[in-house]
């Protein structure tokens, strides 16, 4: 059995650490568990997602898309469907599966700025605080007040590329304009 590093002190030292514990994206894989999150066992840093939902106080979820699809929802793709399901609101087949759920108030989605009309009702339905990109081209203030008003200190941070604006630069497959600006997203990932 691996020894497990006390990573507090690192944290206490550091407070405002973005720790990636179960990084996702095309092309991930257990060793960038094993290689981000090396101080404690892979089994049990794997088990992330059952920790999280026990212990966090919020969610930023930066995307373009609110991902609040439903299965009566035109776009059927489960990937769109992931605050759907973290919330709650999901699959009944899939909910079944999770150890826990968030509640949708400490849910936020930030730099929305492309959705399918079907869906977006469901975000202030089951109460989901939405920052659009206007809303933080000035400052990260609304987003920092929120998180303020909820006494929030852990948070997981959801980043997907779409939400920068196209209009600067392109990221990954698709291109949204009007998003956030790279100025801005980081001034996001900064609070």
């Amino acid at each position: 059995m691996m020894s497990t590093k006390d990573s507090s002190e690192t944290v206490n030292q550091k407070p405002r650490t973005l720790r990636l514990v179960w990084p996702q994206w095309q092309g991930a894989g257990m060793e960038s568990i094993r290689k981000f999150f090396s101080e404690v066992p892979f089994e049990e840093a794997r088990r992330g997602y059952a920790v999280g939902a026990a212990v966090l106080n919020a969610v930023l979820w930066i995307d373009s898309h609110p991902d609040v699809g439903t299965p009566a929802s035109k776009y059927s793709g489960y990937h769109a469907m992931a605050i759907a399901v973290l919330t709650g609101n999901g699959d009944p087949d899939v909910l079944r599966l999770l150890p826990a759920t968030l509640d949708p108030a400490r849910v936020a989605l930030v730099g929305l700025h492309s959705w399918t009309e079907d869906d977006f009702p469901n975000i202030a339905r089951w109460g989901i605080r939405s920052f659009r990109p206007q809303d933080l081209h000035l400052s990260s203030e609304p987003l920092l007040d929120w998180l303020k008003a909820l006494g929030c200190s852990r948070i997981a941070i959801h980043f997907d590329v779409d939400v920068v604006d196209s209009n600067e630069i392109v990221f990954g497959l698709g291109s949204e304009p009007n998003g956030l600006t790279s100025n801005e997203y980081d001034d996001s990932l900064q609070t």
